[in-house]
């Protein structure tokens, strides 16, 4: 205490008055100013005057000056910015101080607010930490034991500065420096301090298990303390430890800390307190995961009224209380969501982030999820480009709400993609996180959904064995986890397991007697699901009735649909069709579940169908109103990858419920229409979503929505790169899909797509009277109590009409399951069995029911769905005649195609052709000959210009495809034809590329082509990393054509700065070929896919059509490199002499024929509109 004096001045400048030992005008106004509390207008008085004042008085008695008045007006207004030159200023001060200037020190008898100050000031600017911490150590040895608590308040910033860092461990040792000192003298309200500050910094680092001990050592010592409720800071440990054994899962003693935590809130705060509210709110959470209902629901109570008597509680906090209220208590009905105001527009921070974050947490509880996912989706990139141990819980809740929103909606790959983010990121940084064991919950029933039965076993297992390693093993949360596990092993048929587990989910669910929760509603579904698959009807039928009165007295909607939904389906497998369809009715009314409305609809239109309601057709017209709406609205703000994964659900709807009636004798003439216009529907619209959205893209005048399309092409040609980074995969697909959606918002895209189908009118219309149109479809089969032992799959059928037909006739062909046992020696390789002259097995199950409808030499337009498309049906044996003998067959995408057929004038003006492919090119010419077309633009004076055989070293040379191509290229250039020949290096991957919205009207390639069924059918290296931002896409890789130089990539020596020679179908897709009037693959399995009962076959026949050509010459199986070369020779030939295309192939594969009698040289090649 050596230094310190007793003198106590009048003010500031008095001292400054006695060094100085003269006064002047500056010091006069400085005076005035400050002994009027003007703290801000007497430092800006002096720093106006710095020079005069320094040069009379001394640098330090400037900085001194500035940051007294600084420092009065920071206890004035804790608002004012500290992040300026003042922490010079408080340098200078500090320096001095410990220099131990007498003349600095007398200026202060207690310097502890001011040493607060400073360390508030380096705490806020970053700067001059480890100086605060020595002006706080030697504040502590001048002043004594009796001003430790002061000294803990100036360290106290200075931790918070670690803290925020993310060094916590530097923040505790810090407060640990005040701490000993505290225990040596047994001050327990500093220990009680120091060990609430530890607890909060290990708390901020997701360290529960620290917090919470720190937190018990400073409750001790709060208990010591007489006046302990006058201590916000005891109020704050009762809430810290309340929260983290909750979120440990440590129930039981939450509830004691929280009780606690009530009790200190109403006698330091009043019982109308924000403080008093989140007590309540947190023993609710606890009674309910404790099974005590009833009394968690009257404390949520109160902790609502609360919070509409107090208009200034907190509005996350009001929130959190609603939300939880609402769960526990199952309301279902939406609310009016408690709004900050902030624009979901504005630049995020971390103030406002967690406004909205806040915002997205009432509309989630208001019932209005896509609202909620507008701003979910904005702040989930944002906390995962800032994550880390202070965040990383509201990340992981972030993702948690947004993965129960897109479950709500039905968007399950949108939920699907987001946990995979989530989870990659907390591993790859190393953060844990005590929400994990929620988090696999939810993927779990993610994958559940996605009908991935082992991922959702395995996700849900890992997230039961997280909660047993906590031992939070009965709450309400671990038993849903049973619950849905007992649900996978139902749909997988392991129903012991199922039984198992279903019944101590129960176990744990029923300690509550109110019985009010939605859990155990799950619980009961699970277990009638359970006897139903065991075959005990009547225990299913007493569960479901139960369930049904259960969920309806209590308002529990979507449980009740479930519920009536699940009895429906019970009584529609008995054959008690009435009951069935009062229920499904009734679960429909109630669903808001996309998902669940679709299956209610399945089953409530197949029980109308077997009952032979008169009102089926009306119902029927519901559902395709509804699902073409839903389609058309979501379709302009869905990606690629949502929109395909929305559409494979909604296409096999409308597809199945469509077709279903097609089976009944009783069929009516409107029924007959409906499926047909719905078949014509669903085979344009995915192919035409994806034309338009191309087209208006390239055309748009609007430069951001062009600049996007770039941007997405780009995107996709590094998504199919092999040289394109693994980890760099997840961000590209993000950006394809913000890209996509920003278009399709800015095209509205589902304007063009509202006439995009033809309907049976209309083709019938265009026929002639020589002419039929035929769509092969899929007629799915109800199963029922009578044949439910029944080995019986789908049927496949026909719609089939000629001109002034009033409907299409239907005709029942073959059983599914037959026709697979007929072709599954064929495994897309040519099977000479299925086409042999005496097996007529084929003909009879799709073609010989037709015949009352057929007429010899009819022109037949037909468009095959599923396995059918694998079939060279021109080739198939009527016994002495082949079907080709009989019908001008002409295959089509679909018979909606008719029409343009019939409108369509075709002049051909310049063609490509490739040939002689030099598929052994070294690397370094590749990149040579890519050179070329740096730019990718076509040169206008020069267009850019079997089949099958692969071994171990590659694909081998096919030398009759250049005599093919030359032959070829003769021909068309004497008809006469600009015609641009690749060959040999030449006939690379770029000069395709470069056609690129600047095709040829004939497009002839003479390589080899690849089909495969998936990435595990493959030993290509190339293949085998295949990766695409969307299934269908992942399909449409696995199919494609060989340029020069693919050798090298097939077998995994990829190319740097040249294209790697493999063109798949899904780089075509994303060409503009649409000039193409003709293209001929001649080349192996060119027709072939992996084939839908819905889209048909995704390979090059899907690519080319994406991007736009006219007719196709493909291959079904690898085809014989001679006798494509007189297929082609004749083909062309007949071109040339002005035949119409299909006319020139029917008659040039017949000649063929004679020659060549076995289908294997002649039926390869199919012509395809």
């Amino acid at each position: 205490m050596k230094y310190l004096t007793k003198i106590m001045a009048f003010c500031v400048l008095c001292l400054y008055v006695i060094n100085a030992e003269a006064q002047d005008s500056i010091s006069s106004r400085f005076v005035e100013l400050f002994n009027h509390n003007q703290y801000e207008e007497s430092e800006k008085y002096l720093r106006s005057n710095k020079q005069n004042y320094i040069y009379r008085y001394g640098i330090y008695s400037y900085s001194f000056g500035v940051s007294y008045s600084r420092m009065k007006k920071y206890y004035q207004d804790k608002a004012i910015n500290l992040k300026d030159s003042i922490i010079e200023d408080v340098h200078v001060v500090l320096n001095s101080l410990l220099a131990g200037n007498d003349t600095t020190i007398s200026y202060q008898n207690d310097w502890g607010d001011f040493l607060v100050f400073c360390s508030n000031t380096a705490a806020a600017n970053g700067k001059y930490i480890k100086l605060c911490e020595d002006a706080a150590d030697w504040y502590y040895q001048e002043m004594g034991i009796d001003k430790l608590f002061n000294y803990l308040l100036i360290l106290n910033p200075l931790a918070q500065y670690y803290q925020s860092l993310g060094q916590a461990d530097s923040a505790v040792a810090i407060i640990g420096k005040a701490q000993r000192l505290a225990r040596q003298y047994n001050n327990y309200p500093v220990l009680a301090e120091t060990y609430y500050l530890q607890g909060t910094f290990l708390y901020s680092k997701n360290d529960l298990g620290g917090a919470s001990d720190y937190w018990d050592y400073s409750l001790d010592y709060f208990d010591s303390i007489p006046d302990k409720a006058n201590y916000a800071d005891y109020i704050k440990t009762l809430n810290g430890l309340t929260s983290a054994y909750f979120m440990i899962g440590n129930y039981s003693k939450s509830l004691s800390y929280a009780k606690q935590y009530q009790k200190a809130s109403a006698e330091k705060y009043g019982v109308q307190s924000s403080y008093y509210a989140a007590a309540l709110c947190l023993i609710a959470k606890n009674q309910y995961n404790l099974q005590e209902t009833d009394s968690a629901i009257v404390n949520l109570k109160v902790a609502v009224k609360i919070c509409e008597n107090n208009p200034s509680i907190d509005s996350q906090l009001k929130s959190d209380i609603s939300q939880t209220y609402r769960q526990i208590n199952n309301i279902n009905e939406s609310t009016t969501p408690i709004m900050s105001g902030i624009d979901n527009n504005v630049a995020l921070n971390d103030s406002i982030a967690s406004l909205l974050d806040t915002d997205a947490t009432s509309m989630t509880v208001a019932r209005k999820d896509k609202d909620a996912l507008e701003i979910y989706e904005k702040l989930f990139p944002y906390y995962e480009t800032r994550l880390n141990n202070q965040n990383v819980e509201t990340f992981v809740r972030i993702t948690s709400q947004m993965i129960g929103c897109y479950e709500s909606i039905g968007e399950y790959a949108k939920a699907e993609i987001v946990v995979n983010k989530c989870l990659e990121d907390l591993f790859k940084n190393n953060l844990k996180t005590y929400q994990l064991r929620a988090l696999y919950a939810s993927y779990g029933l993610v994958s559940f959904y996605l009908q991935n039965y082992g991922a959702a076993i395995n996700n849900m297992t890992i997230s039961k064995q997280l909660y047993e390693k906590v031992g939070d093993t009965r709450s309400i949360e671990y038993a849903k986890v049973l619950a849905n596990l007992a649900l996978c092993f139902t749909q997988t048929n392991q129903l012991l397991k199922a039984k198992l587990y279903v019944d101590e989910a129960y176990n744990i669910l029923s300690v509550d007697s109110t019985l009010s929760n939605r859990s155990l509603a799950l619980v009961a579904n699970t277990l009638g699901l359970i006897y139903t698959n065991l075959k005990y009807y009547e225990k299913a039928l007493d569960i479901y009735q139960h369930l049904v009165d259960f969920t309806k007295r209590n308002n529990f909607n979507e449980e009740y649909s479930l519920a009536a939904g699940n009895l429906g389906d019970l009584y529609l497998l008995k054959g008690e069709y009435a009951k069935a369809m009062e229920l499904l009715r009734s679960s429909l009314q109630s669903a808001t579940n996309a998902n669940t409305r679709r299956t209610m609809w399945r089953e409530y239109l197949f029980a109308m169908i077997l009952s032979d309601s008169p009102t089926f057709i009306t119902e029927l017209q519901r559902f395709n109103k509804e699902e073409r709406i839903n389609l058309a609205n979501l379709i302009g703000t869905f990606s690629e990858n949502e929109w395909e994964n929305y559409w494979i659900e909604g296409s096999q709807s409308l597809v199945s419920l469509n077709n279903v009636g097609l089976n009944k004798p009783s069929c009516s003439s409107d029924l007959r229409i409906m499926a047909y216009d719905n078949t014509l529907y669903v085979k344009n619209m995915l192919l035409s979503s994806s034309n338009i959205f191309d087209r208006i893209s390239r055309t748009s005048t609007d430069s951001n929505v062009k600049a996007s399309y770039m941007h997405i092409k780009e995107l996709k040609n590094k998504l199919s790169d092999k040289l394109t980074p693994k980890d760099s995969l997840s961000k590209i697909r993000q950006l394809i899909s913000v890209e996509q959606k920003n278009i399709s918002r800015s095209i509205n895209l589902e304007k063009y797509l509202t006439n995009v189908s033809p309907t049976f009118k209309d083709v019938v219309s265009s026929l002639n009277d020589n002419e039929v149109a035929l769509e092969f479809v899929h007629i799915p089969f109800i199963k029922t109590l009578s044949n439910y032992q029944a080995d019986y799959g789908a049927n496949y059928g026909a719609l089939v009409f000629r001109k002034r037909f009033d409907s299409p006739s239907v005709v029942i062909l073959c059983n599914e399951d037959s026709l697979n046992d007929l072709l599954e020696n064929d495994k897309g390789e040519y099977d000479l069995a299925i086409y042999d002259t005496d097996s007529t097995k084929l003909y009879g199950m799709l073609w010989k029911p037709l015949e009352n409808i057929l007429h010899k030499g009819d022109i037949v337009y037909y468009s095959t769905t599923g396995e059918l498309g694998r079939i060279s049906h021109e080739a198939l044996s009527m016994g002495k005649k082949r079907l080709d003998d009989y019908y001008d067959l002409r295959p089509v995408t679909s018979t909606a195609n008719i029409i343009n057929l019939k409108n369509k004038q075709v002049k051909y003006q310049s063609a490509v052709v490739y040939g002689g492919i030099n598929f052994d090119e070294p690397i370094v010419d590749m990149v040579a000959e890519s050179k070329k077309y740096e730019k990718l633009e076509p040169d206008n004076n020069n267009l850019l210009a079997t089949r099958g055989a692969l071994d171990r070293q590659g694909w081998h040379e096919l030398p009759g495809t250049l005599a093919e191509a030359n032959n070829v290229s003769k021909k068309l250039e004497e008809m006469p034809i600009k015609v641009s020949l690749y060959e040999g290096n030449a006939a690379n991957e770029e000069s395709f590329k470069s056609m690129d919205g600047n095709a040829p009207d004939i497009l002839h390639i003479a390589t080899h082509g690849f089909s495969e069924a998936s990435i595990e059918d493959t030993k290509s290296t190339y293949l085998q990393n295949a990766t695409s931002n969307s299934s269908m896409n992942l399909s449409m890789q696995l199919s494609g054509l060989l340029f020069a130089g693919a050798n090298n990539t097939w077998k995994g020596n990829f190319p740097q700065n040249a294209e790697d020679g493999i063109l798949t179908a899904d780089e075509i897709s994303r060409l503009d070929l649409s000039n193409s009037k003709l293209v001929v693959l001649s080349a192996c399995k060119t027709a072939l896919g992996v084939t839908d009962y819905v889209d048909g076959v995704f390979g090059l026949q899907r690519g080319f059509k994406r991007a736009g050509v006219g007719s196709m010459v493909m291959s079904l199986w690898p085809v014989d490199d001679n006798a494509t070369e007189k297929l082609m020779d004749l083909f062309y030939d007949n071109i040339c002499h002005g035949k119409e295309a299909h006319q020139a192939f029917r008659e040039a594969q017949q000649f063929l024929k004679k020659q060549m009698p076995s289908p294997y040289y002649w039926a390869g090649f199919v012509m395809i509109d």
